[in-house]
């Protein structure tokens, strides 16, 4: 197989060479209940591991629409692969198991509806080379089940990577890294695991604001590295107010502890969070006197200089949402 050109990241910094075949790949997967995604899915993710060398490890959340034993006649065909199995706890908590037992330098961890594009680790793998970020991730483009994949956009000239500057700040404003778009360092991972398991959505944020407070992040330009299903059962993000609420407890759960933010950024998480509670609140739901009066209390205190965010205040907020 004939290995594509590198190409050049931004003036000033080392150009990405050919991904060393030597640093494998742990893939993991977490399921549960994708059946219909995963003839599509598990294909393209042996591809993947044909390529960059490594492993495959499937988590089976306690699936229980013929999921697992899709999982296990694909693994019995492919010795690269393993599937761990445990009682429906959650994504954290599978994510959690399968990262635990990955074994290789780098690591990619999707979600089973998500198709990786042909030959995006390797794009991943040279930009973490070419500038020892901890994290590297690209764009998504949406498909639909039963039909053809979208073609994948031109290449862009001159938009190989770039260093996300001041990378947690990126993720508290708008999160975009999801893990399938991601190729990230094992010894980083082993920095900020495990996740927290309680909290059942907004893994992608907590994952993402760990790593990235950690160290570098590097964003690829042009193609994207992965396929987003359009609609898929079971999604967690389906359900916005949950998230919403969800990331405020993490917010909460970052304010101190081995992972405690810094408290510029902790305080901009939680104005950030309050006011997103605020715009949500009066469009979506409807509450009391007293509950409106909180509310605005709370979104007038956090703009304030010298306002410390503490777990009660965002406590508050997750409950505002009913979730």
């Amino acid at each position: 197989m004939t290995e594509p050109a590198a190409q050049p990241g931004p003036a000033g910094m080392p150009h990405a060479g050919r991904p060393d075949r030597t640093a494998g790949v742990s893939y993991v997967l977490t399921v549960f209940n994708k059946r219909p995604f995963l003839p599509l899915v598990l294909p393209a993710i042996l591809a993947e591991q044909r390529s960059t060398g490594g492993e495959i490890i499937l988590v089976d959340d306690g699936s229980d629409d013929g999921s697992a034993r899709q999982l296990e006649e694909f693994a019995a065909r492919c010795p690269a692969v393993r599937v761990l199995r445990q009682r429906n706890a959650g994504v954290a908590s599978a994510s959690n198991l399968g990262l635990a037992a990955a074994g290789q330098p780098l690591v990619r961890l999707l979600d089973a509806d998500d198709v990786p594009v042909p030959g995006s680790t390797r794009r991943l793998q040279a930009a973490l080379e070419a500038t020892d970020a901890d994290l590297a991730y690209g764009g998504m483009l949406r498909y639909h089940l039963g039909q053809p994949l979208p073609a994948m956009p031109p290449p862009v000239v001159g938009m190989a990577w770039a260093l996300v500057p001041r990378a947690l700040r990126a993720v508290l404003t708008n999160n975009e890294i999801v893990p399938s778009t991601t190729l990230v360092r094992h010894r980083a991972l082993d920095a900020v695991l495990p996740l927290v398991e309680d909290i059942r959505t907004a893994q992608d944020f907590q994952l993402a604001a760990r790593l990235a407070q950690r160290g570098a992040v590097v964003r690829l330009g042009g193609a994207p590295v992965c396929w987003f299903a359009a609609a898929a059962g079971n999604r967690l993000s389906a359900s916005v107010g949950r998230m919403y609420a969800d990331t405020c407890r993490l917010v909460g759960r970052h304010l101190d502890g081995p992972f405690a933010w810094p408290a510029a950024e902790a305080q901009f998480a939680a104005r950030r969070n309050a006011a997103r509670t605020r715009r949500f609140a009066r469009r979506h739901l409807r509450l009391g006197w007293r509950q409106w009066l909180d509310l605005e209390a709370l979104a007038w205190r956090v703009r304030l200089p010298g306002y410390r965010p503490c777990r009660a205040d965002l406590a508050f907020l997750a409950g505002i949402y009913g979730e």
